[in-house]
C-alpha cells in the first residue's frame, strides 16, 4: 500500500449517546501498483477515544453513478471544499 495516497472522507457523524458518536467513513487506499481499493467503515467514537467500538469494514466492489450526491441546493465546488459531509441521504 502507498499510505501517502490514502484518502478519508467522513460521510456521516451522528450523536448516539452523551459523548458517543456513530461515524461512517469512505477510505480510499492506493496500492503500489496504483490499483484503488475503497472501503466504508462504521464505528463509534468519543472525544476521549477515536474508536469506542470495533470497526465494521465493507469493501466497495462497484460504484454506481457519481460519488457525490447530486443536490441542486449545494454547489459542487462547496462539496469538494468541505472537510466532510455531515449527513448524506440519497
Amino acid at each position: 500500500m502507498n499510505f501517502d495516497k490514502t484518502k478519508t472522507i467522513r460521510l456521516a457523524s451522528e450523536k448516539t449517546e452523551k459523548d458517543l458518536y456513530r461515524q461512517i467513513h469512505l477510505i480510499t487506499f492506493t496500492k503500489k501498483s496504483d490499483e484503488i481499493i475503497q472501503v466504508i467503515t462504521n464505528n463509534d467514537a468519543s472525544h476521549e477515544e477515536c474508536s469506542m467500538s470495533g470497526v465494521e469494514v465493507y469493501v466497495v466492489s462497484k460504484v454506481l453513478g457519481e460519488q457525490l450526491p447530486p443536490n441542486p441546493s449545494i454547489k459542487r465546488d462547496a462539496l469538494k471544499r468541505a472537510p466532510y459531509v455531515k449527513r448524506w441521504a440519497p
